[in-house]
């Protein structure tokens, strides 16, 4: 017997039976109307319709059989048979809801041609409800035109207000959503192609009515209160239609909720409804219906689906995949037999694991089943309830093409944890078993810039800080040294600890969470990029971390402190209490992660009264031979194996080091200008006593120290997209009197003067890098000459006598047009420069190859052009910017011959650095 046809058989005369059964043939014809649209809105899906519900209803028939539907109550009746059909109804959109939804979807430009003034409002701040429900106020003639033509929609709100508020709601979750995605999609706007952007779109849309209809669908179902109300009467109708409500959401809920529901939810008279009974039967009924009806292959010839998960659901149906639940085992309990005839073995397995999951599902129910039993307030009921079903699917036809593969249960590739983590924690990945504090820094940076992107469109300007320093504390009567990290930034939650903190590879600033948080701040926050495996590298230099957090949230109030530790990376993590020394270190938020050292690791925070003489002396061999001591030490101190990775902090966060007695020590560029007349000069002299140019034996340290009050030196960056580039420019002062121009080369940074870095930290040796140059890359555009007032041929300037370049900025000129225009001057007869204009008179052509002691095909080296006339504005002018690298004659003089100057020509020298200018007292 049928669930409809066994509340039928209870009707009589209006009783409540007879209208439930009313009530369901009423809801469910206008429904299945309504279910039609799934496909019409998610075109990816497989078939979701009123044939989806009637076989999930099917499902629950063949698992009760009539002996278990006659002892249900009609109320049951009603909810497992109006569950089946509205379910999924949230998986259709109202027309008005669906254009709301695609009116907020994309950026500028990439939009669909169809929508007239989209919000567009992809990567952007999402709307203040406020603000979302101005929009649908007026845009509502636009969006349904009026409350009144709609009202036959058997969902549709109360009033318009709650309409109007509902939609508004939807619009800001769907822009929160959307913005989980915003990476994404900005690298399908970067492609330039609108159609890919609008796909994409489209699968988030379809994403997002998936993942939010079992949370939408009790909303659904609410609204149908007021027909509920009619239909059976007063606040009972309002009950059921909660329950039902309720009910239809659980099937997208983990077990927990469904155990919160109510087993015996009283109405009128004197039946009740097992509430959780209902839901776990929705479930395992739902998930049963796998199978190629829900699939056809003339539907999916029509399709173009673009969801890889789609498409393996909609290709796993090919496979002839069906079920029966007709058989008993020799138990004489129901099996749930699927059968099908498999050609590829991703298939197979993807069809094994989908049974995985309704063992699952199945097991579900037995747990309620238990939970009713030895519960003493529902043992007298669980008999009611109880299925006479298989505890697991037979896969007995599951078959497969034999030709074409041959599947080995259990058998995989396996990883050895343990193993792992030993050869992640090695050298081959680190090097130096202290770069694990890198990885320290790296984690607090990110937390301390994403707190700064978080509060400062509240706050105005926002510092962040972090602080590293040593401890000691008394564990199992032993004196342990700790080194810790402290910062001010977000601080976790346990949420956060769980799914990211402790998931290695699972990092919070590229997950979805983070990304909504991020386009929700209106900042473009971008996390540090990650070294190695994070903070499991601490495990290189300590046995334990102890870590206490504090949360900064939305709303500023702040979350929980916590307080966890990890014994190792294979040992055991347990939250503990909060010490309320460390509580007042972290204030409003942030997070202290100590690292409990190993016996062998020794590390030093003694005071250092020179510190920049020690930074600065490190690295010259016969100043460290000196002091071997006192650098023996310094190897093993805490600032300098900070420092040694942080080459240029963060404008926005300080970094300070606590030694000892509390005093603090801050980390400054390493391109910071090294102040040698704020040291002892025999110190300074003792470094660079074996300095010397090779072309003369030149030490330019003592001329340097005279002259350093007439230089200034600043620390310069020049920054190209992502790439930054930092080095040091001296100029003379007034009152400068040295002739050698070597003397302004010799300014010297703090520490190392070459490397590579990211975000500021040190991640490897500068010599590292290959700069290439392929001038076939460069070619000039139509193969003309266009520096000239009439485009020419290569070929035709080339064989030009007289050259005007009006207008002339070498700046400007590509790397090819620069091989010609100074093959062509550097064999110049004469060379004029007025104003900004050139005259070259040359009749001959030379490569550039052809000249010096570098090649010039791969890498043009520094080199200056002697003018013969330099008149005009710039006159007293010995350097301008556009016109370089031609000079005026008594500058080119002034070059003297040695390592770093050759003349390779009557007109020509090359110079080999001209970042900090080989130039003498004659500069104006």
């Amino acid at each position: 017997m049928t669930l409809l046809e066994e509340l039928n058989s209870r009707s009589n005369n209006g009783n409540m039976s007879s209208k439930l059964f009313i009530l369901a043939q009423e809801v469910t014809e206008t429904v299945t109307d309504h279910l039609k649209l799934i496909n019409q809105q998610l075109p990816e899906f497989d078939i979701h319709d009123a044939s989806h519900s009637k076989k999930i209803i099917g499902n629950m028939e063949g698992l009760m059989r009539s002996e278990v539907i006659k002892r249900l109550s009609s109320y049951e009746i009603f909810l497992l048979y109006m569950s089946g059909y509205l379910h999924d109804c949230a998986m259709a959109l109202p027309a008005w809801e669906h254009h709301l939804l695609r009116m907020t979807e994309g950026m500028v430009g990439f939009t669909s041609n169809d929508l007239v003034n989209p919000i567009a409002n992809d990567g952007k701040v999402p709307y203040k409800l406020s603000k979302a429900l101005d929009y649908i106020k007026s845009n509502s003639i636009k969006l349904y035109n009026s409350y009144e033509m709609i009202k036959s929609y058997i969902f549709l709100s109360q009033n318009e207000n709650e309409l109007h508020r509902d939609m508004a709601e939807r619009l800001v979750e769907y822009q929160q959503f959307r913005n989980g995605y915003s990476e994404e999609l900005k690298q399908k706007a970067e492609t330039g192609s609108v159609k890919s952007y609008l796909e994409y779109s489209d699968l988030i849309r379809y994403e997002y009515i998936r993942v939010t209809h079992a949370q939408r669908v009790e909303k659904y179902v609410r609204n149908l209160s007021s027909l509920f109300q009619e239909r059976i009467g007063g606040v009972w109708g309002e009950a059921l239609a909660k329950d039902l409500a309720i009910i239809c959401r659980s099937h997208g809920e983990s077990l927990e909720y469904i155990k919160r529901l109510e087993v015996q939810a009283g109405y009128f008279g004197e039946e009740t409804a097992n509430l959780q009974f209902v839901a776990v039967m929705l479930r395992i009924a739902d998930i049963l219906h796998f199978s190629h009806d829900r699939a056809p292959k003339s539907l999916f010839a029509e399709k173009m689906i673009h969801s890889k998960e789609s498409l393996l659901h909609w290709k796993a149906k090919f496979q002839g995949v069906n079920y029966t639940l007709d058989e008993v085992d020799g138990n004489g309990k129901i099996k749930i037999k699927y059968m099908a005839y498999c050609d590829e073995p991703s298939l197979y397995y993807f069809i094994l694991e989908y049974l995985d999951w309704i063992d699952f599902e199945i097991g579900n129910y037995f747990l309620f089943y238990q939970d009713m039993q030895y519960n003493i307030q529902t043992s007298h009921l669980a008999d009611k309830y109880k299925l006479q079903i298989a505890n697991k699917v037979d896969r007995s036809q599951i078959k497969y093409d034999e030709n074409s593969f041959m599947p080995v249960d259990n058998l995989s590739f396996t990883l050895n944890q343990k193993k792992i983590l030993e050869l992640l924690m090695g050298v081959g990945l680190y090097k130096n078993k202290f770069l694990c504090l890198r990885e320290l820094y790296q984690n607090a940076l990110d937390a301390c810039r994403c707190m700064i992107s978080m509060l400062d469109n509240r706050h105005g300007k926002i510092k962040g800080n972090i602080e590293f320093g040593l401890g000691q504390c008394i564990e199992n009567n032993k004196t342990r040294t700790y080194l810790y990290c402290l910062d001010n930034g977000i601080g976790m939650t346990r949420e956060t600890i769980v799914k990211y903190f402790l998931n290695i590879g699972n990092s919070f600033y590229k997950s979805k969470d983070f990304q909504q948080k991020n386009a929700a701040w209106g900042r473009n926050f971008k996390p540090t990029s990650q070294f190695g495996i994070g903070i499991l590298s601490c495990f290189m230099i300590g046995d334990k971390l102890e870590i206490t957090t504090k949360a900064l949230t939305d709303d500023e109030k702040n979350g929980e402190i916590v307080r966890f530790s990890i014994d190792g990376p294979h040992e055991h993590f347990y939250y503990m209490k909060p010490d309320e020394l460390d509580i007042e270190k972290i204030e409003q938020h942030g997070t202290l992660i100590k690292v409990f050292l190993n016996d062998d690791i020794i590390i030093f925070n003694d005071n250092i009264e020179q510190l920049d003489l020690a930074i600065h002396g490190q690295n010259k061999e016969i100043y460290r031979d000196k002091n071997i001591e006192f650098f023996n030490r310094w190897k093993n101190h805490l600032f300098y194996i900070i420092y040694d990775s942080i080459a240029i902090p963060n404008n926005n966060v300080d970094i300070n080091i606590k030694m000892e007695g509390d005093k603090e020590a801050s980390l400054e560029p390493w391109i910071t200008p090294f102040d040698v007349i704020a040291y002892d000069i025999s110190d300074i002299k003792l470094m660079y006593s074996d300095y010397r140019y090779f072309s003369d034996g030149y030490n330019p340290i003592d001329d340097y120290i005279r002259s350093k009050p007439f230089i200034d030196t600043r620390a310069v960056k020049i920054t190209s997209e992502d790439v930054e580039y930092h080095y040091l420019f001296s100029l003379p002062l007034a009152g400068f009197s040295e002739c050698d121009y070597r003397i302004l080369l010799f300014e010297k940074a703090l520490f190392k003067e070459s490397t590579i870095l990211v975000d500021g930290i040190a991640v490897g040796d500068y010599n590292r890098l290959k700069f290439d140059f392929n001038e076939n890359r460069d070619l000039i555009r139509n193969g003309t000459i266009e520096f000239v007032e009439v485009p020419l041929t290569a070929r035709d300037f080339a064989r030009l006598e007289k050259i005007e370049l009006k207008l002339f900025d070498a700046r400007k000129l590509s790397r090819t047009a620069e091989l010609i225009l100074f093959g062509k001057i550097f064999m110049a007869e004469y060379v004029q420069v007025c104003e900004t204009n050139v005259t070259v008179e040359s009749k001959t052509f030379r490569e550039l190859g052809s000249f010096g002691r570098e090649s010039f095909n791969n890498n043009l080296p520094g080199f200056v052009v002697k003018a013969d006339k330099w008149l005009g504005q710039y006159e007293e002018y010995d350097l301008v910017s556009s016109l370089w690298p031609v000079i005026p004659e008594k500058l080119y003089c002034s070059l003297n011959d040695d390592f770093e100057v050759v003349k390779i020509g009557e007109r020509v020298k090359t110079v080999g650095n001209y970042g900090n200018s080989q130039i003498d007292k004659c500069v104006s």
